[in-house]
């Protein structure tokens, strides 16, 4: 048992709008993470979660362990360089198909995949070490009519079945495979050995062992950390000599060709569960029953109080002193110290079980300990996992530690598992045998959807009083914490302890609710009935900051209050001058920001997404779509059934993918999961244009997911390379690329979609967007200043452009591949565009970046005044017409002044000792 039992199990996260469950372990010298959402390392941002201990993840469903790719690279920036991942069957392709763009050198990384057994088993013993032992407990769906993986557990929140339209039935995806076992019949188990030097060589076509060994080496490239690779074994597999992993762009993490796909045998919709088993605490150690036992002390002690028993001779015969050594000189200091050390040499000599001993076990020299305390994480996506739950009795669960206190179950359930009878029953069998609190995650909870990222949200609601249309609160619903919600039926509730569980709910070892006080998390409350008459609730609280921060806090609100009131007066005075003066279509134009940070998120701007919203309700351009893209789009539109998330899912006409970084593209899977779910379907396809190996990525993931990538599908999604739209560049009438394009510009009244080769430390795309009606958008992607987009884009309505770094720091921007805010506005002008928005900003910016805009204005090159655009800021969910980009010049000292204060007190450290990650620091800014 361990002597320091003491630690704490922390919900990271809570079903909602744009998060899913997920639970923090925290030991002293360990974390352990059960389950990985999308956006996870971004909750982890914002509650100065450390990720530098969390070295084992316990994977529940594939479908909520997205967020992998951020948290993995999240972590190992934080110096975490081992970390063991358990799963179920398909982790390792789920982890393989992110090769494109989640590889470190450093990391060394496990994967464990653990299948469903034939029958029912007790829980298979998947990890311990001194502080868990934890057993994973796999379950299959059992479906009344052909199984469908066209969830949306993550993406998609159903608040009770009669708000949300029923799901179209659909079998599960089948993407013509041309793996057969004759393709892997050159492979033996006992020697496999690849060559994608061959030009025959194509991994699509391995099946079996030498598919599963192929990803291996996939994995064993992405990240070349050594730790937990074993010795060479003749089973082990192999590349060539002269291809070494790591040694070219040959190696299995950087091929183009598609993985082999996962066998489908083990594959259908397996979701883990978890039995975990906290430490013990040793009792006292007793000295006296030691010594009574005849225990030296010293090194044996030492033994015993770290639970290892001993040997002890039995104590020899006492013989009677002979006349000689009566008379025999007292000993020397010297020679009782030689016969000591003799002693202790015969003490050491002895060999445990020999001679005329016997052993003394840790618990006869022990107090009364404390048992090691037990809980229960059950994943439950949906309603068809009910009946393998139910072949799991109580005693199924408990057998794995008899000696252990069960004191909590964790139910992270899918949509419309709350109000099945068959949950009421399981819960009712633990009821009756256990004392065991019941605590639930759903997102069938009426009325509860609580805003996630406190500090974005409370950044939003603060603008707002500049401008309530262009910086508008998340759509969110408040249950009070007093509040009774009721979860499963009456007489369930009666004999169980049933409770909701809400994000930064922590609980002790004990598994008592404790209030979060001295770790990290924050209790903010940004739950406001009336903005008006809730300032002071609106305010930063939790941390109990001293008085002067307060007071500066205080001080801080009540002048931009008064400057917020004085420029809404001149807004609105310049506005009635300004009357009726549009730019037309071109002023309509509008666009929102969802994601306006670089890398990685921070607490307040989440990773790049933009939409383009196109006048005359024509529909949406997505540019971009990094990792929680889709919750963004949640808590911008709400559930409003015409203007709300459905609606602008169903109306998204084409995605641009810039390039392959995470934080450019990682949430793309997670839109597409969405629209595959959509009823009715969307009417019209959906053209994603980005590099080759968006294509590729895709096509591994609805191995694994619906994407709607499927030929059958009655929303086709058409995929164009950006190579094949640059300039110049024509595709022949027989291309389906052509048809692609012909009919998106039919659907959009767009006139050109051209690429543009940028500038960045891989091969990435800005585009320019061309309508009928005249209005032109040109988006950079990542970019230093490229004189191929100036001249593309040249006199475009709006410019949107990456802005990663303030001026001054030049040199740093061109080593990134990115811009300074004043390389990008001097783009603007040469470009000769209208409207600027800046956005891709650094997380060492977190709320206004220090934008200078009194530079000299650049010529247009003929006579006349100088091209001068308007610039805006982005900032996360503002939403702006061109018409109203002027207005933010005028709000920006009103800016200064709320967010020129710093509101926080602690520094850079996260709560493990780290430091959070910045454009300073990170490894490998996108």
């Amino acid at each position: 048992m361990s002597n320091n039992a003491r630690y704490s199990l922390s919900m990271l996260s809570t079903s909602s709008s744009d998060s899913r469950p997920a639970l923090l372990v925290t030991f002293e010298s360990h974390r352990y993470l059960f389950n990985t959402p999308e956006s996870i390392s971004r909750v982890c941002v914002q509650n100065r979660i450390g990720l530098k201990r969390v070295g084992h993840v316990f994977a529940g469903n594939l479908s909520e362990s997205t967020g992998l790719p951020g948290f993995i690279l999240s972590a190992v920036e934080t110096g975490n360089h081992e970390i063991q991942i358990v799963g179920p069957p398909g982790i390792d392709h789920l982890l393989a198909s992110y090769r494109f763009f989640t590889r470190r050198e450093k990391l060394s990384l496990k994967v464990s995949a653990i299948h469903a057994p034939s029958s029912t088993v007790p829980p298979l013993l998947v990890f311990k070490d001194s502080n868990m032992t934890v057993f994973a407990v796999p379950l299959t769906p059992k479906f009344t009519s052909a199984p469908s993986t066209r969830t949306l557990a993550s993406t998609k929140r159903q608040r009770s079945p009669s708000s949300s339209p029923p799901q179209r039935p659909k079998s599960p995806p089948a993407l013509a495979s041309s793996c057969t076992e004759e393709d892997s019949s050159t492979f033996t188990s006992t020697a496999l050995s690849f060559d994608p030097a061959v030009p025959s060589f194509n991994p699509a076509h391995l099946c079996g062992e030498a598919a599963s060994q192929w990803r291996t080496l996939v994995l064993n490239d992405m990240f070349r950390g050594r730790k937990f690779i074993p010795e060479a074994t003749p089973t082990q597999p192999s590349l060539p000599t002269h291809l070494k992993v790591g040694s070219s762009r040959q190696t299995p993490a950087y091929l183009p060709s598609q993985l082999p796909p996962p066998d489908k045998s083990v594959l259908p919709g397996t979701v883990l569960s978890y039995v975990a088993v906290g430490p013990g605490s040793r009792g006292r150690f007793l000295p006296e029953e030691a010594r009574k036992r005849g225990v030296p002390p010293g090194e044996a002690y030492k033994k015993l109080i770290e639970g290892q028993r001993v040997w002890v001779l039995k104590p020899q015969k006492v013989v009677a002193a002979s006349a000689d050594e009566i008379l025999r000189p007292k000993e020397t200091r010297k020679e009782r110290a030689k016969r000591t050390a003799d002693e202790r040499a015969r003490l050491a000599a002895i060999v445990d079980g020999e001679g005329d001993g016997m052993w003394v076990e840790p618990s006869d020299c022990l107090g009364r300990g404390q048992a090691p305390s037990a809980f229960l994480v059950l994943n439950i996506p949906s309603p068809a996992y009910l009946d393998a739950l139910l072949e799991h009795s109580p005693s199924h669960f408990t057998q794995v530690s008899p000696e252990s206190t069960f004191r909590t179950i964790f139910y992270f359930l899918g949509p419309n598992v709350l109000q099945d009878p068959r949950l009421d029953k399981f819960v009712s069998s633990f009821s009756t045998e256990f004392g065991i609190a019941h605590r639930i995650a759903s997102p069938d909870v009426a009325s509860n959807d609580p805003v996630t990222f406190v500090a974005s949200a409370l950044l939003s609601f603060r603008l707002s009083y500049l401008d309530k249309h262009i910086f508008r609160l998340p759509q969110y619903t408040y249950l009070p914490a007093d509040a009774s919600p009721k979860l499963l039926s009456d007489s369930t509730r009666s004999q169980s302890s049933v409770t909701l569980l809400r994000t930064n709910d922590t609980f002790s070892e004990t598994h008592e609710l404790v209030v979060a006080k001295g770790v990290p998390f924050r209790t903010f409350d940004f739950d406001i009935p009336s903005s008006a008459a809730d300032i002071e609730v609106a305010r930063l609280k939790g941390d109990e900051k001293p008085q002067n921060v307060q007071d500066a806090a205080q001080a801080a609100w009540k002048a931009y209050e008064a400057a917020a009131k004085d420029v809404r007066q001149t807004v609105e005075q310049e506005t009635a001058k300004r009357g009726s003066s549009s730019s037309g279509m071109h002023g309509d134009l509008c666009v929102t920001a969802l994601g306006t940070g670089s890398a990685i998120p921070s607490k307040y701007r989440n990773v790049s997404a933009t939409l383009l919203h196109l006048p005359g309700d024509e529909g949406y351009i997505l540019l971009d779509a990094g990792e929680g893209t889709w919750g963004q789009i949640a808590r911008c539109f709400g559930d409003d059934p015409k203007e709300g998330k459905e609606k602008v899912l169903r109306s998204i006409k084409m995605i641009f993918i810039s390039h392959l970084h995470q934080d450019h593209h990682a949430g793309l899977t997670t839109l597409l999961r969405g629209r595959a779910v959509l009823f009715p379907s969307p009417e019209q396809p959906l053209v994603i244009v980005g590099p080759p190996g968006v294509r590729v990525y895709l096509k591994e993931q609805q191995e694994l997911f619906d994407l709607g990538l499927s030929a059958s599908s009655s929303a086709p999604i058409r995929f164009i390379d950006s190579t094949a739209l640059e300039a110049g560049k024509k595709l022949n009438e027989s291309d389906a690329r052509r048809s692609a394009v012909q009919d998106l510009y039919a659907l959009t009244g767009l006139k050109s979609v051209t690429t543009v080769p940028v500038l960045h430390r891989c091969r990435c795309w800005g585009v320019v967007i061309t309508h009928t009606s005249g209005w032109r958008a040109v988006f950079s992607g990542d970019t230093m200043p490229c004189e191929a987009l100036v001249v593309a884009g040249q006199d475009a309505s709006l410019l949107i452009h990456e802005a990663t770094i303030e001026d001054g720091l030049e040199g740093l921007a061109r080593l990134k591949g990115h811009s300074t805010f004043g390389q990008a506005i001097d783009i603007a002008r040469r470009m000769k565009v209208k409207h600027l928005l800046l956005t891709h900003f650094s997380a060492r910016y977190p709320k206004l970046p220090p934008l200078s805009l009194n530079r000299p204005p650049a010529s247009d090159g003929t006579e006349g005044t100088p091209i001068e655009p308007v610039v805006a800021i982005a900032f996360d969910m503002s939403t702006m017409r061109l018409d109203d980009f002027w207005k933010f010049e005028r709000y920006r000292d009103a800016m200064d002044v709320l967010l020129g204060w710093d509101e926080a007190t602690e520094d850079d450290k996260l709560d493990d000792g780290s430091t959070v990650v910045n454009a300073a620091n990170i490894t490998d800014m996108s």
